[in-house]
């Protein structure tokens, strides 16, 4: 019995000794590659000295190498290149050279950067602030089936926010993002239904847009969805799953949530 505790403790240890190995090999050939000069290796070996992915974490020399792999116009590099400077991770903060990396990206089709550059456009960070040209780049992104871009420029419409409001329009593109996923989106599409806004109300749909949101993390649909359950509309009464729901959405730190915990509860009074 105590051969064999030793032979699993030296083949623990073996083991252990050869996924170092493998990493540093992995390591080694990332760093030959980025000192070549393949732009892909340059940003994922700045991503692991900025992030310290198996390594001692170095933002500065993390930054250095994202900043290499930009400058051969790796729109992906781009974009990161964007953040550091934006968050100001591993170099002094620059909102006017972030806006101008997400540019360089979103000009390649870079989804992501387009929706960055609209949100810098929208608030007026880095740019002046233009809500036309924010509306512009969430377009480009929402075309080009990105989701974020997609709930983006449902905002806007649904605000009037750089464009027209137009809540046909905003509905259209909420539910192209909640087809993607996107739990903000799905949230809106089950107030939509709810509302009777452009679609006709349909208390059974309402519902399950918000349990899909819910589901997905979402605090406000977390809290709508225990008015649902609590009142019955749109699926049979549950106490339980209303409480349930409740206390989801109040541990995440939403208001109403943690305020009707604290008291004797009326479902009818949630919303």
């Amino acid at each position: 019995m105590k051969r064999r505790s030793v032979g699993i403790f030296i083949l623990t240890l073996c083991l252990v000794a050869f996924q170092l190995a493998a990493k540093d090999f992995k390591l080694e050939t990332l760093r030959q590659r980025a000192e070549s000069g393949d732009p892909v290796a340059q940003l994922e070996l700045g991503n692991t000295l900025r992030l310290g992915s198996g390594v001692p974490k170095n933002a500065a020399l993390g930054f250095e190498w994202i900043e290499k792999a930009a400058r051969q116009g790796n729109a992906l590099a781009q974009r990161n290149l964007g953040s550091c400077y934006l968050y100001g991770i591993g170099i002094a903060r620059d909102p006017a050279k972030a806006a101008k990396c997400y540019r360089d990206a979103a000009l390649q089709g870079d989804t992501s950067a387009q929706c960055n550059l609209g949100m810098l456009y929208l608030q007026g960070i880095g740019v002046g602030k233009d809500e036309k040209q924010a509306v512009a780049w969430f377009l480009k992104a929402a075309e080009q089936e990105d989701s974020v871009g997609q709930r983006n420029l449902a905002s806007c419409y649904s605000n009037g926010v750089g464009v027209g409001k137009d809540e046909a329009r905003a509905l259209q593109w909420y539910r192209a993002a909640a087809a993607q996923g996107d739990a903000n989106s799905q949230f809106n599409v089950g107030l939509a239904y709810y509302q009777g806004m452009v679609l006709d109300k349909d208390e059974t749909k309402a519902f399950e847009w918000i349990l899909k949101a819910a589901q997905n993390g979402v605090p406000d649909a977390q809290y709508h969805l225990a008015w649902l359950y609590g009142n019955g509309v749109g699926v049979s009464v549950n106490k339980s799953e209303a409480m349930n729901w409740l206390r989801k959405a109040a541990m995440q730190g939403h208001p109403k949530a943690q305020r009707f915990l604290q008291e004797p509860i009326d479902w009818s009074r949630l919303l």
